[in-house]
């Protein structure tokens, strides 16, 4: 029997799983992480993997973008944005990713593939508290709003969305709340998500 115990202890194993989530998921529309690998059509200006036509670009753009957002509609409103924009990817992602979720614990471990194979950091695992309806506890690395940057409070917005949406999906059920308890982008070596329910 394949285990994900198995699966983390053989780097080729971990490959082949690796590539067969990302043929299946779909934030992960990209199945190869060599752009070389990717069609480009320059006399229209695109770029095209499996018949879908992709964007890229650089981490600090995006970095860019989402601090333009902040400035021109306020912190609060980008906020709010940029949390159900990534509530929507992450229940997106949990509909094309529940067959492969066997065990509350695979949660983490799928979503870690996941953010791997899409370049948006990774996930170094879940606890669960029961209190109340019960909380849920991420611990990810090298999210793309906090890295390399600093501030004085939480920044990452979309990720905690995504985080929410993917556990909404999963549970069936809205969250109570959603808080980013701590960030990297304070000096903090990872940034760490509760969601309540």
């Amino acid at each position: 029997m394949l285990t994900w115990k198995r699966i983390e202890q053989c780097p080729k194993i971990r490959r082949l799983v690796l590539n067969d989530l990302r043929s299946g998921l779909p934030f992960t529309e990209l199945k190869t992480n060599k752009l070389s690998q990717l069609e480009r059509d320059e006399a229209e200006g695109s770029i095209v993997e499996d018949h879908e036509r992709v964007i890229t670009f650089r981490l600090r753009t995006w970095q860019n973008l989402i601090d333009r957002l902040t400035s021109i509609a306020g912190e609060r409103v980008a906020e709010t944005l940029l949390s159900q924009i990534g509530n929507s990817i992450g229940r997106s992602g949990m509909e094309y990713s529940r067959d492969r979720i066997l065990t509350e614990d695979d949660l983490w471990k799928v979503f870690d593939m996941v953010l791997q194979a899409r370049g948006w950091g990774r996930c170094e695992g879940l606890s669960k508290e029961m209190v109340s309806g019960g909380s849920y506890i991420f611990r990810l690395r090298n999210t793309p709003l906090s890295y390399q940057r600093r501030a004085l409070k939480p920044m990452c917005y979309m990720m905690r969305g995504i985080l929410t949406g993917w556990l909404e999906a999963y549970l069936g059920t809205k969250a109570k709340t959603a808080v980013e308890k701590s960030c990297a982008a304070m000096g903090n070596s990872l940034c760490i998500f509760e969601i309540t329910f």
